[in-house]
Order: C-alpha cells, then sequence, then structure tokens
C-alpha cells in the first residue's frame, strides 16, 4: 500500500488540484476550489489568504494556506504554509502532461499534537487514507477526479524554511514541547518520462523525504531537553509517529 500522504502531500494535492481546475474553467476561482477540495479530502477546514494566478505568463501564488485541526484537537493549524510560487508551461494546461517548471514552498509549520498512537496529522492522515480508498473504488466526487488522473511533470521542486512543532506526549519521556527547523528538501526532474506523476505520487516522493528528516530531528530535540540520551523506550515511542507515513 502507497504511504499514507499528510501535511506536505496534502498541499501539492490541493495547489495542483485548483490549478488545473482554474486551468478547464476560468470561472472558477481558485481560493474557493483550494478550500472546497482541500476541506473534502482532509475532512477539517482549509483556508487560504490569496491566490493569484495568470495562464498566461503561467506563474501563481498562494499565500497562507492553511489546514486546520480535526475537531478532537486543539492549538494552532496542523499545517500552514505561508507562500507557495508556481511556474508551469502555459502550453502544456491542455496536453496530457501539465509541465510545472518549479514549485516552490516557503515558510511553513507542521504542529503534531497529541499522542504517539492519536494525534491530529495521524487523523489528517487517516482521513486521507478512507479518500485513497474511494478513488480506488470508484467513489469519489467526480469533481475531483480529472485532476487526481492528470499527469505532471514538476522539473524543481523546492520545500525550504520548514518547522515542525510539537505538543507531544511520549511514553517513557513524558510531555514535550519543541520546535524544530528541518532540512531544506529540493527535488528534480521528477515525472519527467512519458507516463509522469500523479499529484498523488508526487506527494509521496515529497513525504519520504521530508519524513527521512523528522524523527532524528525530533529524537535530538527531545535529547538535548531531557538532558541526554531519552533512552531505547522513548526513542521507539519516537519512532512509532513516523511508522504510519511507511509503507507497507
Amino acid at each position: 500500500m502507497k504511504k499514507i500522504l499528510i501535511g506536505l502531500g496534502v498541499l501539492l494535492v490541493l495547489v495542483l488540484v485548483a490549478l488545473f481546475v482554474i486551468s478547464s474553467n476560468l470561472g472558477r476561482i481558485i481560493k474557493a476550489s483550494i478550500e472546497k477540495f482541500g476541506s473534502q479530502a482532509t475532512k477539517t477546514a482549509v483556508t487560504v489568504n490569496s491566490v493569484d494566478l495568470s495562464l498566461r505568463s503561467g506563474s501563481g501564488r498562494v499565500r497562507e494556506l492553511q489546514i486546520h485541526n480535526p475537531p478532537a484537537f486543539n492549538g494552532p493549524a496542523a499545517i500552514r504554509f505561508g507562500e507557495i510560487s508556481l511556474a508551469i508551461d502555459p502550453s502544456s494546461v491542455r496536453a496530457d502532461k501539465l509541465i510545472v517548471r518549479s514549485l516552490r514552498i516557503a515558510d511553513g509549520e507542521l504542529s503534531l499534537v497529541g499522542g504517539v498512537q492519536d494525534n491530529n496529522l495521524k487523523q489528517i492522515a487517516a482521513n486521507l487514507s478512507a479518500l485513497a480508498a474511494d478513488a480506488k473504488a470508484g467513489k469519489t466526487d467526480p469533481a475531483m477526479d480529472p485532476a487526481a488522473k492528470k499527469k505532471l511533470q514538476v522539473d524543481e521542486l523546492a520545500l525550504t524554511g520548514l518547522k515542525l512543532n510539537l505538543d507531544l506526549s511520549v511514553p517513557v519521556v513524558g510531555k514535550q514541547k519543541a520546535s524544530v527547523t528541518l532540512p531544506d528538501v529540493r527535488l528534480s526532474n521528477l515525472g519527467t518520462g512519458p507516463e509522469g506523476v500523479t499529484a498523488l505520487e508526487l506527494s509521496e516522493v515529497l513525504m519520504r523525504s521530508v519524513m527521512n528528516e523528522v524523527i532524528p530531528a525530533v529524537t535530538k530535540s527531545v535529547a538535548q531537553q531531557t538532558g541526554g540520551s531519552i533512552g531505547s523506550g522513548g526513542q521507539k515511542a519516537l519512532e512509532k509517529v513516523g511508522e504510519f507515513f511507511k509503507k507497507k
């Protein structure tokens, strides 16, 4: 089964869905499209401050995209991205494969709230997993199908300045609060073959790169706060946060 998508995976799907929708129907408002389909996908509120897109130049910008917490969790938005900038090849909008020259995501925050077994990001991931199962069974909203099936090529993808905020109860270690800045992620030449990639496949690649950095960064931060090693029990507990996002 494919890796469960959260956070940045959600972001890619929302932005690329919105871009395809607006290119197919100029009467739609991109901001409303992101909020509508994003909320359907995550089963929680998705909000956007503003969106600018010029099909003539192929450039676009999304500001302050937030995926809010599921009802059972308090605190700031589960996922926030200050700015997402896109550059596409306008001539590819109606082609079989949409060419994305660059997708740059800056000033982002993931806020992990709850416990190792039950937390806000895990709930969002579960909602997305259910959506993926529905899509496979042909049960999704027909309005989402064209974008979900659209093939993509992304020449450059950059994620910079991503911060992970923790408010997490960890067995053995206890309650932990921390903010960890993750290393930048830069990927290139995705979907260059004839088949391209879908938004979900692209999201999976990005999530794998991000999750490779999350557990080491969190473990180091918690160890510093506790004055040394967190021990094997605490290490295993933290690793369980990442297990949910690994392939099975």
